[in-house]
């Protein structure tokens, strides 16, 4: 075998050989173990403790644990529209803080980093740069029922 053939098979040979050793790595970058998300349904108010107009906060109980007696909940707003009503998550797409509904500007603001939403949850002023969450509503036998990703 002359040299620029055993220089051409010894190229091939490391190149398929690298391959094949890269190719578990490859494949380990691939998101097969996350599970998508589901829509749970968990009971928020009558229709009678709904808001007639504007805002209303409600404390949403997602899980209730009866051996140590903890409670797993969060906070929603309600918002009456024209249409109805839409659930609004109170956590701000900035960097996670807590929203607060002022009920003279008509608007929630984040205490962090001053950013504000008007009442359909889209940002007024920055720095978030997304709307406030919106969250399935849906009513069924006089009840309410919020939908949380589980």
């Amino acid at each position: 075998m002359e040299r620029r053939s055993f220089l051409k098979l010894s190229a091939k040979l490391g190149i398929t050989l690298a391959g094949f050793l890269t190719l578990p790595f490859f494949v380990s970058l691939k998101p097969g173990g996350i599970k998508e998300k589901r829509i749970e349904y968990f009971f928020l108010a009558s229709l009678e403790e709904m808001p007639r107009k504007d805002v209303k906060k409600f404390e949403l109980i997602l899980e209730q644990s009866t051996s140590d007696q903890r409670l797993k909940n969060m906070n929603v707003y309600i918002v009456k529209t024209l249409d109805g009503w839409i659930a609004l998550s109170p956590v701000c797409t900035h960097l996670g803080c807590m929203v607060n509904y002022n009920r003279i500007k008509k608007e929630f603001i984040c205490p962090c980093h001053g950013g504000r939403y008007n009442t359909h949850g889209e940002v007024i002023v920055g720095p978030p740069s997304m709307p406030l969450t919106r969250l399935p509503l849906k009513v069924e036998d006089q009840s309410v029922f919020v939908g949380i990703k589980v």
